[in-house]
């Protein structure tokens, strides 16, 4: 059975990620921290470079720091979720997701540092590129400071080194 034609889809855990979309890049390549959890994706630790799946063993993190990043992951995918639902939540998540003072978002933020302590992590910042008269973000959410294009990744991206913050550019 086809999984668009299978009624229970949202019941069944994800597959696995193909391999074709794992990151094969450098081990000291950075990463960044995206939720996915509203496309049933469970490994929120993507390249920086080539936008694949980092597995999370290959960082060698600690259990305290895989625990900050998953409650992250659960709690903004969440919340992700109801922004992208456009229900009546639609408008509280994406001021949520917007304010860089938000439980998520900070929560995110630490996340990002912690990671960051053992292995170069950026926290993706949420960008809603999808609508009409979005444009590139040119200061980080959170300092207000310039952000700098990264060069080296396979889509636009903007970071701010001092809050370890990547936007799409």
């Amino acid at each position: 059975m086809e999984k668009f034609d299978d009624p229970y889809v949202q019941f069944r855990p994800p597959d696995p990620t193909p391999d074709d979309e794992i990151c094969g890049c450098p081990a000291d390549t950075p990463v960044k921290l995206v939720s996915l959890r509203e496309l049933q994706g469970f490994n929120p630790l993507r390249c920086l470079d080539c936008n694949g799946e980092v597995p999370v063993d290959r960082l060698a993190l600690t259990l305290p720091v895989l625990q900050a990043v998953s409650f992250w992951d659960s709690q903004h995918g969440a919340i992700t979720a109801l922004e992208l639902a456009s229900s009546r939540y639609e408008a509280w998540a994406r001021q949520e997701l917007l304010d860089p003072q938000s439980a998520t978002n900070q929560s995110g933020l630490e996340a990002a540092r912690l990671v960051n302590a053992s292995h170069p992590c950026f926290f993706s910042f949420f960008d809603p590129d999808s609508d009409e008269d979005w444009k590139p973000r040119d200061h980080c959410p959170v300092c207000n400071g310039h952000l700098v294009r990264y060069r080296k990744g396979k889509y636009p991206q903007l970071l701010c080194e001092r809050d370890r913050v990547v936007v799409g550019g």
